[in-house]
């Protein structure tokens, strides 16, 4: 199957009724290349909801019913390329076929600007555009392509945010819940889990936080077998008083790094 082949939905999720005008004229133009460029089985449409985790819920749930191959939410306040849609396509079909989500370059609105990319660490990491595709564990729902292959893993719901356990505490339900359903084992204690749980009695249990619906989407994904990817190619820019790219971030850790250099009376050139 070609890539114009593919029947899909464009859609953006509207919470505050404010969509950035940068952001509409981005959507337009990418419109009007890919009707040039014949592909033409594609939705377009935004959909309002009051919180976001149910707004991004019924657009998958409106893909599903239709039988799309590909769903592309985009937020109302990014800005990206005339091409972008085929790029993730390439990427999701092509580049990386045995992907479930991908994520185009994408940062948050505030200092230190970093991407919401999550390759393993447990939090965002600052990675810069043009070092290709990445395989990650979290990436953020600011410009992301999901495939069928997600959504039919699990939910409905998909989308929600949720308060995290301290890391004891959750070690803690699985070994219960593992013991109550293996005849009083644990399959998973092995030399790995043990490791586990001594680093999560060290941090004295860790602390609770709060997952967005975009992270609460990734970690179920990846926990029934998904494939998440990025593609820091493909860069969005992110919409507030100015457009954030990624020189925002260079400057930023850079400021950061020069204050850390001059508390200890370093002074850095």
């Amino acid at each position: 199957m070609e890539l114009k082949d593919l029947r899909g939905l464009v859609a953006t999720v509207v919470t505050t009724g404010t969509v950035m005008e940068e952001f509409s004229q981005c959507l337009c133009n990418m419109r009007a290349w890919c009707v040039t460029e014949g592909f033409v089985n594609i939705e377009w449409q935004q959909f309002s909801a009051t919180l976001v985790e149910a707004g991004r819920d019924a657009v998958v749930a409106h893909a599903k019913e239709n039988s799309y191959d590909f769903v592309l939410m985009v937020d109302a306040d990014a800005v990206f390329k005339d091409t972008m849609l085929f790029e993730m396509l390439e990427t999701a079909f092509v580049a990386a076929p045995e992907s479930d989500a991908v994520s185009a370059y994408a940062q948050l609105k505030h200092p230190p600007y970093l991407p919401v990319i999550d390759t393993g660490t447990g939090t965002w990491e600052p990675h810069f555009p043009g070092e290709g595709i990445l395989k990650c564990m979290r990436v953020g729902g600011h410009c992301i392509l999901i495939k069928p292959s997600a959504w039919n893993r699990f939910g409905p719901p998909w989308f929600r945010t949720r308060n995290t356990l301290k890391p004891m505490d959750a070690l803690r339900e699985v070994d219960n819940y593992a013991r109550i359903n293996n005849h009083g084992e644990n399959p998973l204690a092995d030399a790995a889990w043990l490791s586990l749980m001594n680093k999560a009695t060290e941090e004295f249990g860790g602390s609770t936080a709060t997952v967005g619906e975009d992270s609460g989407f990734c970690d179920t994904l990846s926990a029934y077998g998904g494939s998440i990817f990025v593609n820091t190619n493909i860069i969005t820019g992110h919409v507030t008083k100015r457009t954030i790219f990624a020189k925002d971030l260079r400057d930023s850790l850079q400021e950061k790094k020069a204050k850390l250099a001059l508390s200890v009376g370093v002074l850095l050139s």
